[in-house]
């Protein structure tokens, strides 16, 4: 078990402990939940109305399990077997180690924004990842997914967060809004959802190709990304870069040969042949870090967000033709934003992003970021 710097455990919240300090919830009536008296295997209202089952300790709490197994069904159940296959062949395991060993060359500013939504927390603080699994980027965090894939914790519809108001300590969100096709509903249940006073950090592809996992309904630019959390009420701490043009250009180039120019056998054999000597072009993103208009041909931006104290909610005045014009006053801040203030996390790595080599070895290139292993299990888990 990990200690923070003033030697206090560094674990995720229990199961138990959401329940005893009434931070679990009912999806469909944000009642507290209880653990059934009769049944160890359920979840239950203090109205006993509504009840949940556990599955091997796991909580799946779905308002709706016949729309979340739809969601899962699309795309040939892709993100089903992404999430559950993540053994590789010997050739494409080294290619892997390869790929982790250059890195996907963030900012530091984005490593640190990262850290700063988790820091100075209270040691009973409740951290959640929203679309958070198949790997545990840092064990103070409670993943929640859709699915109940590996080292997933709670099972749930990031539209309807089983927490009570204001009982997230912190929220994480990465490659995930580009693939909801109402992302704001998501940002708005995180803002119900997290204390007055904490922060979310959120990082969504911009120039990355179509992955449906399931599905794919957008991408962000820096600007866009930040209204998304302002609208709902948020203030926009940083936001910037968090992967850089030479991986956007080299993952889009390498994606067009693999799928179009020419496609078929031959593109996937000509994406993977060029796969690992174009490796070392990554580094050309150091170069861009402190470039104000590396956000243009961004792989990915992020941003660090806090809920106000006095929490206003959504803002009414913002219509979208002041959007439009604030867009464009604001140009240069925005530009001078993105030198560096990149994402925490990684960018979405899914297999069509990554050009013919498969999914890379994420816990590699977790451990060199966060500096341990985004597979290993936290060694308080949730009972």
């Amino acid at each position: 078990m990990r200690e923070n710097r003033r030697g206090h455990r560094v674990h995720m919240l229990s199961l138990d402990d959401q329940i005893r300090l009434r931070k679990l919830a009912c999806p469909a009536t944000r009642q507290p939940l209880l653990r059934e008296p009769s049944r160890e295997d359920r979840l239950v209202t203090p109205d006993r109305q509504l009840s949940y089952p556990l599955v091997a300790g796991v909580p799946i709490l779905l308002a709706d399990p016949e729309v979340a197994a739809g969601y899962l069904a699309e795309q040939a159940g892709s993100m089903v077997a992404e999430y559950t296959q993540l053994r590789r062949s010997l050739l494409r395991s080294v290619a892997d180690r390869l790929t982790a060993a250059v890195g996907d060359q963030r900012t530091a500013d984005s490593e640190q924004a990262f850290r700063a939504a988790l820091a100075d927390l209270p040691e009973d603080a409740l951290c959640v990842s929203v679309g958070g699994g198949p790997l545990r980027i840092d064990p103070r965090l409670v993943n929640l997914n859709i699915g109940a894939f590996p080292n997933v914790d709670v099972v749930a519809d990031a539209y309807r967060l089983p927490y009570a108001d204001g009982a997230v300590d912190a929220f994480h969100c990465e490659a995930v809004l580009e693939h909801l096709e109402e992302p704001q509903r998501a940002v708005a249940e995180m803002y119900r959802a997290l204390c007055p006073g904490r922060l979310v950090y959120a990082a969504t592809p911009f120039l990355q190709v179509f992955h449906g996992y399931p599905s794919h309904f957008q991408n962000f630019t820096l600007i866009g990304h930040r209204r998304l959390f302002e609208r709902e009420g948020f203030t926009v701490l940083q936001a910037g870069v968090c992967v850089g043009p030479a991986f956007a250009l080299r993952d889009l180039t390498l994606n067009a040969i693999r799928t179009a120019l020419p496609g078929g056998r031959l593109g996937r054999i000509l994406s993977r042949l060029l796969a690992l000597p174009t490796l070392p072009l990554l580094w050309l993103d150091r170069l861009t870090r402190k470039n104000p208009a590396a956000h243009v041909l961004a792989s990915t931006t992020y941003l660090l967000a806090r809920k106000p104290a006095a929490a206003a909610g959504p803002n009414p005045d913002a219509r979208p033709r002041a959007r439009r014009v604030g867009a464009r006053r604001r140009g240069g801040e925005a530009g001078r934003m993105s030198s560096g203030s990149g994402a925490g996390g990684l960018p979405c790595w899914c297999r069509a992003c990554v050009a013919g080599i498969g999914t890379p070895p994420l816990d590699l290139l977790f451990s060199r970021v966060y500096g341990h292993s985004s597979t290993s299990e936290p060694d308080h888990h949730p009972s």
